[in-house]
């Protein structure tokens, strides 16, 4: 059966064949739950498999993992080469994403999405306060941030749009296959390839 704990759980080395869930914080390590996974405060996991999904009511760590569902935490999301299958979510909180592969949307409803170390995104990010800041990775599907900045670093954009709304677009090397439809100022840097349509309220510099 199911998994429920009232105080902080911890494991280490375990195979649940159901859920698993803590009504305080969670750790969970070289493991793997084959159902959902949650905790009513903070989570943190590595080197585990979850087979449905994982939700945190508070901030998330977690590092070389599979999640094959959604993830979702109410604050900060820490993730160092996982995949996840679903889409990921911060409702209150920001996103740092190194290495792994995200199928679904990358989202921060308040806060930073932050993406490095070849991290490959599939259906694209939408962020709030502080925008989106990707460098050295792959990217398919809208770049979205609201009226907050976008910086993109040796990145190779296969598909999408890139919105600033009324901030700035910084692209810095790499290759961009993707129309920029809504930015203040656009700035391209260090020959960064731009293959689409750039459309600025105020400028567009190249150099």
């Amino acid at each position: 059966g199911s998994v429920l704990s009232g105080a902080p759980l911890t494991a280490n080395g375990a195979t649940f064949n159901s859920s698993v869930s803590s009504n305080s914080s969670l750790t969970i390590d070289n493991s793997e739950v084959v159902g959902t996974t949650s905790s009513a405060n903070n989570f943190s996991a590595t080197n585990t498999v979850f087979g449905n999904n994982v939700t945190s009511g508070g901030a998330l760590t977690i590092t070389n993992a599979e999640i094959s569902g959604n993830l979702q935490a109410a604050n900060a999301m820490n993730l160092i080469e996982v995949n996840v299958s679903g889409t990921t979510t911060s409702t209150n909180g920001l996103i740092n994403i190194s290495g792994g592969g995200y199928s679904g949307l990358v989202r921060s409803n308040c806060c930073k999405v932050t993406i490095e170390s070849a991290a490959v995104i599939r259906a694209g990010v939408t962020a709030g306060n502080n925008g989106i800041e990707i460098s050295d990775s792959t990217v398919e599907g809208d770049l979205t941030a609201a009226n907050n900045p976008i910086v993109l670093t040796n990145v190779a954009m296969n598909a999408g749009n890139i919105s600033a709304g009324q901030n700035n677009v910084t692209i810095t090397g790499g290759v961009i296959n993707a129309n920029i439809p809504n930015a203040h100022r656009i700035f391209v840097y260090d020959g960064a390839q731009i293959n689409g349509d750039l459309k600025a309220r105020y400028e567009v510099r190249l150099n």
